[in-house]
């Protein structure tokens, strides 16, 4: 089961509630789950969760997502929580709302996202690693390849790259608007992207439809690119009428 919570969060002082928090908070968590469950996700190749966050009206919205029902657990304790303190200052912050967002089953993937005209959005920085290095190039095929991942191992699903890649090729690409920009990961700033781009599915091709749905729909959950934990490559796909 998919799950996906908001969680915003203010501090005394406004000015110190940043949108760097999504590394912070992801140590908090890890540090605050049972032990077993910590070694094991350590031990994974993949985290079967994803978070960020951004600025919302009183402070910042933390939104974490779990990619199978052991990993809720992390949701769970931090919405236990009614103050958390984070870095090296121990800065307090506030939880003033909890608000579960989505719930899907995997076998819902493809027809949650009804229509054939979407805005894409990457919402907070993306970039991919290939063959360990880290790219923010426009190649947004590529940022879809963890996802994939994740889909093969956390899912009943399974797909192949290749397929994916031979059915985006037939998506109708409308618009794009992309931007190169960075983010601090590690106390470095590394190369990332943002932007959103309009698509539309072709009517003859149902099959390359229901791989490319199944994925994007998987991406709003497990982000897209690297380091998904961490705060970059959150995604959204809207419909449009």
């Amino acid at each position: 089961m998919l799950n996906q919570t908001d969680f915003y969060i203010s501090c005394d002082k406004l000015s110190d509630v940043s949108a760097d928090i999504s590394p912070k908070l992801t140590r908090y968590l890890m540090r605050n789950i049972l032990p077993q469950y910590a070694k094991e996700l350590r031990k994974l190749p993949l985290r079967p969760f994803s978070a960020y966050s951004m600025h919302a009206e009183s402070g910042i919205l933390f939104r974490l997502s779990t990619l199978n029902d052991q990993a809720i657990h992390l949701t769970d304790v931090l919405a236990r929580k009614n103050t958390i303190e984070l870095g090296e200052t121990c800065t307090a912050y506030n939880i003033q709302q909890v608000s579960k967002k989505n719930e899907m089953h995997e076998t819902e993937l493809f027809s949650s996202l009804a229509g054939k005209n979407f805005n894409l959005n990457i919402i907070t920085p993306a970039m991919y690693r290939a063959s360990g290095i880290i790219s923010n190039a426009p190649v947004i095929q590529s940022y879809f390849y963890s996802v994939i991942c994740r889909i093969n191992m956390f899912s009943g699903i399974k797909i192949d790259f290749r397929e994916f890649l031979s059915a985006y090729k037939s998506l109708i690409i409308n618009s794009y608007s992309l931007s190169s920009t960075t983010y601090s990961l590690c106390q470095s700033c590394v190369p990332a992207v943002t932007g959103e781009m309009n698509i539309t599915f072709s009517n003859d091709n149902i099959r390359s439809e229901k791989i490319v749905k199944t994925v994007l729909a998987y991406a709003i959950y497990s982000g897209i690119g690297s380091d998904t934990s961490l705060g970059m490559g959150g995604f959204s796909a809207e419909p449009v009428q």
